[in-house]
């Protein structure tokens, strides 16, 4: 029997999509006004911001009014047919209606638009997922580009829901575009589940069911202790490993197990291998440029080095301190040092 909590990508069956009812509320509210407003769905990696993408294209219906005036297309942006914007243009028709061309220039874009809404009665919403890859080619998808789409969300004819990793007013300053076009979105920030949404998510209907000293068990180990949360991804791991050792798993054992998938889906030990590697890289070049320095400095007297080191290290080690060094380096020098002479004794001290 298959696993109800072996999902590990994006989540494309709306009856294994649990929570986020605050963000859909959002992301409705902004849509539902009279001109759709545009959304971002802003969250670190593996949160849930593709299945959450993926959840409102296919529930709309539910939350809308007259949600037959809506159409929705979804469009992942790290596929490599959108590596220029007639392409993506071309993609967006092609997601929309079927449209057969590779390629479409803007006016094409905007004459096929057109087409489709001739009386601006029916409202068109694009689904952008993984909108930050489009920074890697920043010379095709430049401030015209953007401006094309912030003029076309504010003329009513497009609204745009994104999700990325990262703010899109971080994206504009780190890639210098001046577009208003990244000041237009309702941002909606993902974090992971309050308590109860992680609860449904644990004690959903499953044969056989998880059972609530599981339920305590995988809300010790997926609770991030500084926001009260539980990462979505987590809870479904961890939920797998006690669903699959049923009817009496070990929970000791299994949260050892627990931890090391959690390691292996997020990339934890590659992550610390390169930051353990990066920080030899850094250490290396810093020494090398310090005694590079140091050479400049001291010319070709290599024993100079190495007493320069050997105070470095007592400095560090608390062997000596900074007012010693001077005053030997005063005295090697022939620098009179300044020994404070007593005060002179008052003329009018009665002498006994």
């Amino acid at each position: 029997m298959n696993s109800p909590f072996s999902d590990r990508g994006m989540i494309t069956d709306p009856s294994r999509f649990f929570g986020r009812k605050v963000e859909l509320q959002k992301i409705f509210n902004a849509l539902a006004s009279p001109t759709p407003q545009c959304v971002s769905i802003i969250g670190q990696r593996r949160i849930g911001r593709s299945s959450l993408l993926w959840h409102v294209l296919h529930s709309y219906a539910q939350h809308l009014p007259q949600s037959t005036n809506y159409h929705f297309a979804y469009l992942d942006l790290s596929r490599d047919t959108c590596r220029h914007p007639r392409q993506f243009y071309a993609e967006v028709a092609q997601a929309f209606s079927s449209h057969g061309s590779n390629s479409l220039s803007p006016q094409q874009f905007d004459d096929w638009l057109a087409d489709q809404n001739p009386q601006r009665t029916q409202k068109y919403i694009l689904l952008l997922d993984e909108f930050n890859v489009l920074q890697r080619r920043r010379k095709q998808f430049d401030d015209d580009f953007y401006d094309g789409l912030r003029s076309r969300a504010n003329a009513g004819e497009m609204a745009f829901v994104l999700a990325t990793h990262v703010p899109l007013d971080e994206i504009a300053l780190e890639n210098d575009f001046s577009s208003t076009f990244f000041g237009i979105f309702t941002p909606v920030f993902l974090q992971g589940f309050p308590y109860e949404e992680a609860k449904e998510s644990i004690l959903r209907p499953a044969t056989p069911p998880l059972r609530l000293v599981d339920f305590d068990a995988i809300r010790h180990w997926t609770r991030n202790a500084e926001t009260e949360t539980y990462h979505p991804l987590k809870v479904n791991i961890a939920a797998d490993h006690v669903w699959q050792a049923m009817p009496e798993p070990n929970h000791e054992r299994l949260k050892t197990a627990y931890q090391q998938t959690v390691n292996h889906v997020f990339g934890k030990s590659v992550h610390n291998k390169r930051r353990r590697q990066l920080w030899k890289s850094h250490f290396v070049q810093g020494w090398c440029s310090m005694l590079a320095g140091i050479h400049w400095i001291t010319g070709e007297k290599p024993y100079l080095i190495l007493i320069f080191l050997a105070v470095v290290f007592m400095l560090i080690l608390g062997i000596v301190n900074l007012d010693q060094i001077v005053a030997a380096l005063s005295g090697s020098a022939g620098i009179p040092t300044l020994t404070p002479t007593p005060a002179p004794t008052s003329l009018l001290t009665p002498t006994p």
